[in-house]
């Protein structure tokens, strides 16, 4: 390799690491909160349903081929809180008809 070469070799490495040595150098997160620290879930304060579930919006869902029992989410119940959690109500239903909400 020529002299010129060697040298345009040697400032593409170093640009290289450079670029990639200041990416790291910044902190990328303003507020400072580490994302992978450890969190404190609190559950927002909720009331259970007052109605009994509807049967025209049940959607029933599979569970397992081994099961005797019948899975359906009412869809009118899905809420997502403002903490984030998802609640809804499961219906099961027996073979016999009985139904826990």
């Amino acid at each position: 390799m020529t002299i010129s070469l060697k040298r345009f070799h040697f400032l593409c490495c170093a640009a290289i690491l450079s670029l990639a040595l200041s990416a790291c150098s910044g902190d990328a997160l303003i507020s400072g909160v580490d994302p992978f620290a450890p969190m404190v879930f609190k559950e927002g304060v909720t009331a259970m349903p007052l109605n009994p579930p509807n049967q025209t919006t049940l959607l029933p869902f599979y569970v397992s081929q081994r099961t005797i029992f019948k899975f359906a989410v009412d869809t009118d119940s899905i809420f997502i809180g403002a903490d984030g959690v998802t609640r809804y109500i499961v219906v099961i239903s027996s073979s016999s008809a009985s139904q826990q909400t």
